[in-house]
């Protein structure tokens, strides 16, 4: 069994800052389970395989010109995926 969080990310800028039309937050959080079954036979040879579930959580904003004025655009979104691993040895 495995739990990591092989992503993760977090900037946050003041909303003045120099680059702000880049971007001024990005935030990125993920988590991911591998549960993993492995057999290994007399004459050496091992199979193995399970499945991989991810969650992932993001939200990116920046400054946005709109002439003589400025606004912010924010955008946030998650989903959940999953697949599956196998080796042979």
């Amino acid at each position: 069994m495995s739990l990591t969080t092989p992503w993760g990310l977090v900037t946050d800028y003041e909303s003045d800052f120099a680059g702000r039309f880049y971007g001024t937050t990005s935030a990125i959080k993920t988590a991911s389970v591998k549960p993993v079954l492995a057999y290994r036979f007399d004459n050496g040879l091992a199979i193995g395989g399970g499945a991989q579930i991810q969650y992932m959580d993001a939200r990116l904003a920046k400054a946005v010109g709109f002439g003589a004025g400025e606004g912010n655009a924010d955008v946030t979104g998650d989903d959940l995926a999953a697949g599956w691993t196998a080796g042979l040895n």
